[in-house]
């Protein structure tokens, strides 16, 4: 699967470069419990498809993902400069268009 290449990288750049509160979008030190609920939804979901690849349990997944990414986007600003900024935005949409590729 493909797309399991992004996940890990997405998950480390989450916890180590970003430091961000989800309601307001200011930065703050407190980004992963703030993404907690994306964070779990999205494992649970990959756990729960990979042991049955059933059509409903790869449409949650693809949505757990997509709103896992859709969090990580309100954060690009916290945290990141320059090239720092450019590889996030960059590992950020080729995961969606991973996403985008996982036929269900």
């Amino acid at each position: 699967m493909k797309y399991k290449k992004f996940i890990l990288p997405l998950l480390v750049l989450s916890f180590i470069f970003i430091s961000c509160g989800k309601d307001s979008v200011t930065c703050s030190n407190n980004f992963s419990s703030e993404l907690s609920d994306e964070i779990e939804a999205f494992t649970d979901a990959l756990t729960v498809y990979t042991m049955d690849n059933s059509s409903a349990n790869c449409e949650a997944y693809k949505d757990a993902y997509i709103d896992y990414l859709n969090a990580l986007k309100d954060y690009s600003d916290c945290g990141f400069t320059g090239t720092t900024l450019s590889n996030y935005n960059q590992l950020l949409e080729e995961a969606e268009n991973e996403v985008q590729q996982i036929q269900c």
